[in-house]
């Protein structure tokens, strides 16, 4: 467990891939000596749903699953792109987030709000109050 730890002590010199593999076995090894609180937490930080030993060990830094591919653009490109698709307004964002939270995709419009923060990220109004940049919040996104 030593070796494990001390491999997350120092994790900026490693890659992501190698991190899940390590947070991943020291659930395991947590788990072995019954320390279940710290091997939930180790596991819920290795993005595994479980310890089940005939889980793939995933260790390559880029993957994606369902033939999706890898993702070729810097999220600030990404954000750029939908930030001309919008005409480049904040309310764009704060819209379209409210149309996703009220059909019920609360994970999708975050996403969205975040991408709409790293456009505008002097944001007033309710995508201000998302961040905590805003003193004008009322109860929800319809205020």
């Amino acid at each position: 467990m030593a070796d494990l730890e001390w491999v997350l002590a120092n994790q900026e010199g490693f890659p992501i891939g190698l991190k899940r593999g390590v947070y991943r076995a020291l659930a395991r090894a947590y788990a072995a000596v019954g320390r279940d609180e710290a091997a939930r937490e180790a596991l819920r930080h290795s993005g595994y749903p479980s310890l089940d030993p005939d889980l793939p060990q995933i260790t390559a830094d880029y993957w994606k699953t369902d033939g999706e591919g890898l993702e070729q653009f810097a999220p600030d490109e990404w954000v750029a792109a939908l930030d001309l698709l919008g005409g480049g307004t904040e309310r764009v964002f704060v819209r379209s987030a409210e149309q996703l939270l009220d059909r019920g995709e609360p994970a999708l419009a975050l996403k969205l709000v975040d991408s709409g923060l790293l456009s505008h990220r002097r944001a007033s109004g309710w995508l201000g109050c998302v961040a905590g940049r805003s003193t004008a919040c009322g109860s929800g996104p319809s205020s």
